[in-house]
């Protein structure tokens, strides 16, 4: 599910933000990537100067939070405090 594209796609101009969708099980008209989001996604992405300096967000469940984190923990140079996260569990 893609909750909030608009608002995110709006953010991204405002904010100068960097946006990766990608859908492991897409609709057919899907045209994004279809990569699954896990730390070897994370290790293809994450390649330019200055990616410690950079605040990360993830948001979704409880297992795709943890996993998503521990793959930007294994950026050594990344600070804990840089990765914030919205757990959206809580939710359903």
């Amino acid at each position: 599910d893609l909750l909030y594209q608009d608002e995110l796609n709006e953010m991204k101009e405002d904010l100068d933000l960097e946006l990766h969708i990608t859908l492991t099980d897409p609709p057919q008209n899907w045209q994004g990537e279809t990569e699954r989001f896990d730390t070897e996604y994370l290790q293809k992405k994450i390649r330019y100067d200055g990616y410690a300096e950079y605040v990360y967000f993830v948001c979704g469940s409880s297992g795709f939070i943890t996993s998503i984190v521990s793959g930007l923990e294994s950026f050594e140079d990344i600070p804990v405090f840089n990765i914030r996260f919205e757990d959206f569990s809580v939710y359903s």
